[in-house]
């Protein structure tokens, strides 16, 4: 039994809660967090959109922002039309362009995530000068569940990347009951 547990895929960090809330069009979703994180989820009922925002116990260390809805429910935005699977890197290159004039990469690396990395994608950037009070990096992402999708950003300070493995694991945990 230890061999079959050491070969089975393991989050980078425990998380501890199944939160629930239900979405108009998508039914009960699911999702794992750190028990810590605060959770706040707010329905727009003119788009079905939910957001789901989690942020930590200690106020300043990060905000992470979810939407989640029916990819043909998403408002219209830059590069949206293209977001399929074979297109996530694209859609991100889009979303992030005002941004990277102003980042010290100069330039949106996507990354594949996840146990099925066809689906999963985000790109990070570090602001070369942050006002002061506001975060330096700003992470957005892209996953797809069939006509699903849940789209995040997260802004950080964390250079050595600690929150943004906890949020991968976060969105890598999201399912979808009815």
């Amino acid at each position: 039994m230890p061999l079959m547990a050491a070969l089975l895929p393991h989050p980078a960090h425990a998380l501890d809660v199944l939160r629930r809330f239900d979405h108009p069009h998508l039914g009960r979703v699911t999702v794992l967090t750190p028990d810590d994180w605060v959770e706040e989820v707010h329905v727009d009922a003119a788009t079905g959109n939910v957001e789901l925002r989690l942020l930590p116990p200690t106020k300043g260390l990060f905000d992470l922002r979810i939407i989640v809805n029916e990819l043909v429910r998403l408002p219209p935005g830059p590069g949206m039309q293209a977001l399929g699977r074979r297109e996530l890197e694209s859609y991100l290159k889009v979303s992030m362009a005002d941004a990277v004039s102003q980042s010290v990469e100069g330039e949106v690396v996507a990354t594949r995530f996840g146990l099925r990395r066809d689906e999963s994608v985000y790109a990070r950037l570090t602001d070369r000068a942050p006002p002061a009070g506001e975060f330096r990096i700003l992470t957005q992402g892209v996953r797809l569940l069939g006509r699903r999708a849940m789209l995040f950003t997260l802004y950080s300070d964390d250079a050595d990347g600690v929150v943004l493995k906890r949020a991968l694991d976060v969105m890598s945990s999201f399912a979808f009951v009815g």
